[in-house]
């Protein structure tokens, strides 16, 4: 009887080991992941891999307005939405090391980290038409003091009318003089889709 018993909690073990590890490989398995749309907003943006101590070694620079895929983690915001699956991990580039906040992202079919501010959600795309002023609300005397350039790749968002001739658009740029992407917003008919 001992040996049935036996033979019967191993098999138990053994089972339930076994789809732990499968759960666990489905979990880092990408075809398992969810994402979204993405887009690299800095030129040259760096892709990273992380090295078998937790450090992010640089692998690839991709161009402006790459398209890649945002992985998401299991995590929510406090409208429902899923956010982005991001760590905070030392990066070294050229013997210098700094602490970074990276997202991963999917690009040609390969597995990256990139840093978290360098990269946005890109449901649509587009560009500047014409040179404009960048408002930080939908308040059109809340002006930035720069103004976006004629060919500026922007993510796009959601149009809100603020007067009966004149709507805003949110969008999403990247910003050189503070070396991350800001979202703000732009007269909607300065910003053209792709």
């Amino acid at each position: 009887m001992k040996s049935i018993k036996k033979f019967f909690l191993n098999t138990v073990f053994v089972l339930l080991a076994g789809a732990a590890l499968a759960s666990a490989q489905d979990a880092l398995d990408p075809a398992f992941a969810n994402t979204e749309p993405g887009i690299m907003m800095q030129d040259l943006g760096s892709l990273w891999v992380q090295n078998q101590n937790g450090v992010m070694i640089w692998a690839a620079n991709v161009k402006r307005g790459e398209h890649l895929e945002i992985y998401l983690s299991d995590q929510v915001d406090s409208f429902g939405n899923l956010l982005e699956d991001k760590k905070t991990a030392w990066r070294v580039s050229n013997g210098e090391s700094a602490k970074n906040d990276f997202v991963r992202v999917r690009y040609n079919n390969t597995d990256y980290w990139a840093i978290s501010n360098r990269v946005s959600k890109a449901f649509k795309t587009g560009k500047i038409s014409k040179a404009c002023a960048v408002y930080r609300s939908l308040d059109l005397s809340d002006v930035r003091i720069n103004s976006l350039a004629a060919g500026t790749l922007v993510c796009i968002g959601e149009s809100f009318p603020v007067t009966a001739k004149i709507n805003l658009t949110e969008v999403t740029f990247f910003d050189a003089p503070s070396y991350s992407t800001v979202t703000a917003y732009v007269l909607s008919e300065k910003v053209t889709e792709d």
